[in-house]
């Protein structure tokens, strides 16, 4: 076995399991979820792995206890500042209400799918180069 195989072995794997433990986060909220809304009252700007700047909002709501939450959502990074006042859609974890993430489906599964699908892909041609003896 190559390097380059080794190599993409572990890169798919890797993936693999963020998307598993991206799964795993979401099936905690899915299992006993609370709709609420959401409403930005501020941004974190933070820097990535590339120095681009992102901003990250900062989103306050009230759980179905009537607790007020603010906290930072990071499902919800972009590149520009996030509008004060917009309101956002989501949903939160009864026991962990600080475990949130979108109201919208897609939204919130797209992580986990895109991930596993990439790694199980990556995974398998490092396997497959490995078992043909091609580099």
């Amino acid at each position: 076995m190559g390097i380059s195989n080794l190599f993409l072995i572990i890169f798919g794997l890797i993936f693999v399991r963020f998307g598993i433990i991206e799964f795993r986060r979401i099936r905690k909220i899915e299992r006993n979820k609370i709709k609420t809304q959401g409403i930005v009252v501020g941004s974190k700007k933070e820097l990535d792995n590339d120095n681009d700047i992102i901003y990250y909002p900062i989103i306050e709501f009230r759980t179905r206890e009537g607790k007020h939450l603010k906290q930072k959502f990071f499902e919800a990074g972009r590149y520009y500042e996030p509008q004060i006042g917009q309101k956002i859609n989501l949903v939160y974890e009864l026991e962990n209400p600080s475990n949130i993430s979108h109201s919208n489906f897609l939204k919130r599964n797209f992580k986990w799918i895109l991930s596993l699908s990439f790694g199980s892909l990556v995974t398998s041609l490092g396997i497959l180069l490995a078992l043909f003896k091609i580099e």
